[in-house]
């Protein structure tokens, strides 16, 4: 059976050797805690964003959450994907969210 903290996400909620994987979607725009319990946020292990780093008006947002999701979980990693696009006045580009993630967040990154 689930563990009692992944309860609320046990639909999706999936066994892996020893421990359970679920997943959930967000919406950055919205406070994290309203979207997940404080006790699930504090065993986050791996968080994955797919084209969540497209917009200049959501990258605040979006940035803001995944570092409170590691205030919460200082273990968890950010996993992303990130599609360079032309018209850079609506779309954002890595070099400057890789600067920006670095110099106010001082996150290290892999890539």
């Amino acid at each position: 059976s689930c563990p009692a903290f992944l309860k609320t996400y046990e639909e999706n909620a999936v066994p892996i050797d020893q421990g359970w994987a679920t997943y959930t979607e967000l919406d950055w725009t919205k406070p994290l805690e309203d979207q997940i319990e404080e006790s699930v946020l504090s065993q986050i292990d791996l968080i994955i964003g797919c084209d969540c780093l497209v917009w200049k008006s959501l990258e605040d947002h979006t940035l803001s959450q995944v570092n409170r999701m590691f205030e919460l979980a200082p273990q968890a990693r950010f996993l992303v994907t990130y599609q360079r696009r032309s018209l850079n006045s609506v779309f954002t580009n890595l070099e400057y969210i890789l600067n920006k993630v670095h110099d106010k967040y001082g996150w290290d990154f892999d890539c």
